[in-house]
């Protein structure tokens, strides 16, 4: 049997994953460019379940799904240059762009809890 001591290798796969801290979440933050890769309901800081995709033959995050378990803003790193954000009954969800110290992009908006938002790149 195996317990805790293989922990520390599942924190970091997670971390290459998904990152969160107070305010803001990142998709794929330290992943590898060139391998696909999923994931499916990790949990982010602030009660929020992330699910995303990324293409490695693409070199691009195809979509990412976030339900909040509570009323609370969002914060995360756009990853698209069209970005759309919809909520789980087909509405269009408002949000505002800041700017990182780095010049990044961070898409803002305001969650129900329970509701599932998926952020993509918008259809032309």
């Amino acid at each position: 049997t195996h317990g805790i001591e293989k922990s520390g290798g599942i924190e970091f796969i997670n971390s290459m994953l998904l990152s969160s801290d107070v305010e803001t979440i990142k998709v794929f933050p330290n992943w590898l460019k060139n391998k696909d890769a999923e994931f499916v309901n990790l949990r982010a800081r602030g009660a929020f379940l992330v699910s995303s995709s990324y293409s490695a033959n693409k070199q691009c995050v195809k979509r990412i799904e976030i339900v909040s378990t509570v009323q609370d803003k969002i914060q995360i790193y756009n990853e698209f240059e069209n970005p759309v954000i919809i909520a789980q009954d087909n509405s269009f969800v408002d949000y505002t762009e800041i700017k990182d110290k780095h010049g990044r992009t961070i898409l803002c908006f305001s969650s129900v809890p329970n509701v599932k938002y998926i952020i993509s790149e918008k259809l032309k």
